[in-house]
């Protein structure tokens, strides 16, 4: 989907970027962590709003 190429896109332009600073491995490791945790969040909501939007089409038939 589309919409997914966009995200692990814009995902590892983040984890280059988080690569860039001069800071620490621990925090580049957590920084890391958490946008990692922020996409798989975001796609699980999107596929469920996906899956209920479906839902919703298919009992209107």
């Amino acid at each position: 989907m589309f919409l997914f190429t966009k995200y692990f896109e814009s995902y590892k332009e983040v984890m280059k970027s988080i690569d860039g600073f001069e800071t620490s491995p621990i925090l580049k490791g957590i920084g890391k962590l958490m946008v990692t945790v922020k996409m798989l969040i975001e796609m699980g909501v999107t596929i469920v709003i996906f899956i209920i939007l479906i839902g919703k089409i298919t009992s209107l038939l």
